[in-house]
C-alpha cells in the first residue's frame, strides 16, 4: 500500500485527505475514483493471478461485521459507512451481534450456577 501510495504521489504530487484511495489507470477515465466495475477487475485480476478466492462483497461483509461485532459502533452509523440502502439485508449484522451477546450472556449465567 506504501509502495502504491508512493507511486500515486509521484504521479499527481501531494494526496488530499479526499482524495479517492484507488484511481483508474484507464484511457478513458484516467485519474478518476475506481467505479464498482473497475475494484471488481481489479479484484478478479488479483484472484486470477493468486489463485486466491477473491469476492468483492467478502471484503464489505468483513468491515461491516467488524463494526457491528468487534467496534460495537452504531448499526445505523455502520449503515451509512458500508452503503447499505436497506435495513433488511443490513439486519444479518446486527442478527450476528444479538447472537454472539446471547451466547455470553448464557455462559455467564452458566459460570454463576456452578
Amino acid at each position: 500500500m506504501d509502495a502504491y501510495l508512493d507511486w500515486r504521489r509521484e504521479q499527481e504530487g501531494e494526496l488530499s485527505p479526499d482524495s479517492p484511495l484507488f484511481v483508474s489507470c484507464s484511457n478513458r477515465s484516467q485519474g478518476k475514483r475506481l467505479t464498482y466495475w473497475g475494484i471488481r477487475h481489479v479484484m478478479d485480476n488479483l484472484a486470477e493471478k493468486t489463485g486466491i478466492d477473491l469476492h468483492l462483497h467478502r471484503g464489505r461483509h468483513t468491515f461491516a461485521t467488524n463494526l457491528i461485532v468487534k467496534y460495537e459502533l452504531d448499526p445505523s452509523l455502520a449503515m451509512e459507512l458500508t452503503r447499505y440502502r436497506d435495513v433488511r439485508s443490513f439486519r444479518r449484522y446486527t442478527n450476528r451481534k444479538n447472537k454472539i451477546a446471547a451466547k455470553l450472556a448464557f455462559l455467564k449465567a452458566v459460570e454463576k450456577l456452578d
